[in-house]
């Protein structure tokens, strides 16, 4: 990652569990912004998936806690929403 400009996040939880899965996330989410910070990455493009637009669904609560870990980072950021059918 160290000559990288844009970081490009496709992580998915190798679990169902909804508690494991938001821990994934945050781990995840905090080690990757640490890093590219550290590194000099210039944009993070984070995979989402309409999240905002079923809130209640426990899979989409954690897409929506790892999406929140972005924006404070102060990296420039961008939001790629998939809608799935």
């Amino acid at each position: 990652m160290a000559s990288s400009q844009v970081l490009i996040d496709v992580s998915n939880a190798p679990s169902f569990d909804v508690k494991a899965v938001m821990e994934f996330f945050k781990a995840s989410g905090r080690k990757l912004l640490a890093t590219e910070a550290s590194v000099g990455v210039r944009h993070h493009v984070v995979l989402s998936f309409g999240a905002n637009r079923v809130p209640g669904q426990p899979y989409y609560r954690t897409k929506i806690a790892q999406e929140k870990l972005i924006a404070p980072s102060g990296i420039p950021y961008t939001t790629f929403e998939v809608i799935r059918h």
